[in-house]
């Protein structure tokens, strides 16, 4: 079993998403984006039929690193399916009322904007990001 699967049994919705993501990173990291891109789907779609919106989150916000990954002629980089895909995990952010997820969710949306030099939504992106920084305030 992965550690996916594994964190899944168990019910740690935490050890999911950092399994989900450390694996999308390991086949990012040895150039195989085309698997990093069919895994995180595969755990997208496991989160939906589950009704998991937090892993789903993860799993969308894996999905658009891993479209923006490799080779900028390949089928796999496509960079407005990345941002397609970041919009949506800030969106089940925002429905969810989860601010620390649509804090990162804004920060992932802000990442893809600027590596398409969409600069400018980029600097609104991360000034909404900074502003529900300053409203949840320091947790210690």
């Amino acid at each position: 079993k992965t550690a996916l699967e594994l964190f899944r049994a168990v019910g740690c919705s935490k050890g999911q998403e950092l399994a989900l993501r450390r694996a999308v990173d390991t086949f990012l990291a040895s150039d195989d984006v085309a698997r990093a891109v069919d895994f995180a789907q595969q755990a997208l779609a496991g989160y939906r039929e589950a009704g998991d919106s937090r892993g789903e989150i993860a799993a969308l916000s894996a999905l658009a690193a891993a479209h923006l990954a490799g080779d900028r002629h390949s089928e796999q980089h496509a960079p407005a399916e990345a941002l397609r895909v970041a919009q949506e995990a800030l969106a089940v952010a925002r429905y969810l009322g989860d601010r620390r997820r649509e804090v990162a969710a804004l920060q992932t949306v802000a990442e893809v904007q600027v590596l398409t030099y969409q600069m400018g939504p980029a600097v609104a992106s991360l000034e909404a990001a900074l502003a529900l920084c300053r409203k949840l305030g320091d947790a210690r």
